[in-house]
């Protein structure tokens, strides 16, 4: 599997649709479909600005959840590839 530019960060695995995901350094979440013979990753997430630290697929498959290291959670819906919720962290001195 190659496709991350930096180190892994987090691996994820859903058994119903046989999919791994991986959060890296390099700001992405990538999406595998282990049943194929391709190692390149069948989804490429952007959304965080910096490191994303942990990664988890919905039990159902339909939803990808990443931590980033500058506070925001997101949830991506799996087939559309859409940020749904970004559930950002406040702190008493952001400007959010």
């Amino acid at each position: 599997m190659t496709g991350h530019r930096t180190r892994i960060t987090s691996i994820a695995y859903e058994e119903q649709n046989n999919l791994i995901a991986t959060s890296s350094a390099d700001a992405t979440v990538k999406i595998w479909d282990t049943r194929s013979s391709n190692t390149k990753a069948v989804f490429n997430f952007t959304g965080h600005n910096d490191v994303v630290r942990d990664v988890a697929i919905s039990p159902d498959g339909r939803w990808i959840a990443s931590a980033g290291a500058e506070g925001n959670v997101l949830v991506w819906e799996l087939d559309t590839g859409k940020i749904v919720k970004d559930l950002a962290q406040h702190t008493p001195n952001s400007k959010h």
